[in-house]
């Protein structure tokens, strides 16, 4: 069936986080501060997530119809079938988003994982490490070609102002599997899409809090393979 294309979107992307919990806890930095400043190259702690083991946390393919591990903030959701499989739709209010908050409150260091089809253009929105009033956040603009790497809070009224490195274009389809790979290790954030690197940043505001998937307004999407790793210290 065809789709209508949405009208793009202002380039001040305003992000209207509904039921975010939780609370930020402080983390340590591991090496002291003077030793990392006069450091020439970045210490294994804060860059090398090659040399972490990975444990998986969270995982839901929705094969059984549930949607377990997620809570989602409006009705406009449901699980269906798509080539054969089952995946799970969720489309904006109109007037508002649909957050789908899932895994811990805690996330810190880790990936992310899902697939995503989008049926009508409007904005997605992956927050992580939030709490009530601070979030980091991927989001997804398919009607501007862009994916974005920022930071929002409430003082700064949620607008998202993007990382350094931040930005990257790409060409979205409607009705086509996106593979979103997102790696979270103490400051380094790296987006791979489709298995191809797409951004690296660095900020070190946020040390963990929770997930929240977000679907804007107009947009549907549909989302499969959700999966969450956590990173197991150095030492262990």
């Amino acid at each position: 069936m065809p789709k209508t294309k949405r009208q793009k979107m202002d380039k001040a992307i305003v992000i209207a986080l509904i039921g975010l919990a939780g609370t930020v806890i402080a983390a340590l930095i591991a090496s002291p501060v003077i030793e990392r400043f006069f450091e020439k190259t970045p210490a294994p702690e804060t860059a090398d997530a090659s040399s972490r083991t990975k444990e998986l946390v969270f995982d839901n393919d929705f094969e059984d119809g549930e949607v377990t591990g997620f809570y989602i903030s409006s009705d406009d959701w449901q699980v269906i079938k798509d080539g054969g499989k089952s995946v799970l739709e969720i489309s904006g209010t109109g007037s508002g988003n649909t957050t789908a908050s899932f895994g811990s409150n805690d996330f810190s260091n880790g990936i992310i994982e899902f697939q995503i089809k989008f049926k009508d253009f409007d904005g997605f929105i992956l927050t992580f490490r939030s709490s009530g009033d601070e979030t980091y956040t991927l989001y997804l603009a398919p009607n501007g070609g862009e994916v974005k790497l920022g930071y929002g809070s409430a003082a700064n009224d949620w607008n998202l102002e993007p990382f350094q490195n931040g930005v990257s274009l790409l060409n979205f389809s409607e009705d086509v599997w996106y593979d979103v790979k997102l790696e979270v290790l103490n400051d380094q954030i790296t987006l791979w899409m489709g298995g191809n690197k797409t951004l690296s940043s660095q900020d070190s505001r946020l040390r963990q809090g929770g997930l929240d998937f977000a679907v804007q307004y107009n947009g549907t999407v549909l989302l499969d393979n959700v999966k969450v790793y956590e990173f197991s210290p150095l030492n262990k």
